[in-house]
């Protein structure tokens, strides 16, 4: 029987970064459970962003099954370059405001990063009231870029599965939690749009988002939170192929 072709496209929250070296992300998570019947590739770029995935689709073979692993990239404008990390927030990037990978090990390192958690908090409502502190991209623009990924993604592949990360958002701001909100709902509600058989949709409830599947950062998994997903993605392509 020949394996099921898989394609994974994912960010670094697809990725085991921060992880030990012995425990995977979920790709190889599901390979190692069905290593005789898949065939995976994964493919990651750190900041995936649904625009950057068209750019990966472009140069890829046809797939029994693609998977996508999306985070919520709000993507805020780099307006400030030449401030850069005047209060250790690195103007430079897009993911400048997101929290430490890891708490420090020292004491007095954790009491700095919380005073400087506070001061960047500070500065970004102040760049907010300055209206200089936004989502690079619209919601209103979510529509036509969710279309657009799932129009390609379907000439390369019959089937997709989706899984539309959500970060732990409960140690930001509230402007920031409102936008994450309003770009998470967006994102669920256009994909909903093209409900189909051959779609499978993976969302991020309330009892995955908590501290046993996220590290410090409230973005990347831990490993316990890789073995979650990677249980959400067995049960979706066994919905897809009930044979396999």
């Amino acid at each position: 029987m020949e394996r099921l072709k898989i394609s994974v496209i994912g960010g670094s929250a697809s990725t085991n970064i921060t992880l030990a070296g012995h425990e995977d992300a979920w790709p190889s998570l599901l390979q190692n459970q069905k290593p005789d019947s898949i065939s995976l590739k994964h493919i990651s770029k750190g900041g995936l962003t649904l625009t950057r995935a068209l750019d990966i689709l472009a140069d890829q073979n046809e797939s029994d099954l693609i998977i996508f692993h999306f985070g919520t990239s709000v993507g805020w404008p780099i307006s400030l370059v030449r401030m850069n990390k005047r209060f250790g927030i690195d103007f430079e990037t897009e993911h400048g405001f997101h929290q430490p990978l890891a708490k420090s090990k020292s004491f007095k390192r954790r009491i700095l990063g919380f005073f400087r958690m506070r001061l960047r908090n500070l500065v970004k409502y102040i760049l907010f009231f300055l209206g200089l502190y936004k989502p690079a991209v619209s919601p209103r623009e979510l529509d036509d870029q969710v279309t657009a990924v799932l129009h390609h993604a379907f000439r390369l592949s019959p089937k997709v599965i989706w899984i539309q990360h959500a970060a732990r958002v409960d140690s930001r701001i509230f402007l920031e939690r409102k936008i994450y909100k309003r770009f998470y709902a967006q994102i669920i509600k256009s994909l909903r749009v093209h409900s189909s058989e051959n779609l499978h949709v993976i969302e991020y409830s309330h009892p995955f988002i908590h501290g046993e599947n996220y590290i410090n950062d409230g973005v990347h998994l831990t490993a316990h939170g890789h073995q979650e997903v990677s249980k959400k993605v067995l049960r979706g392509i066994n919905q897809l192929f009930p044979t396999l």
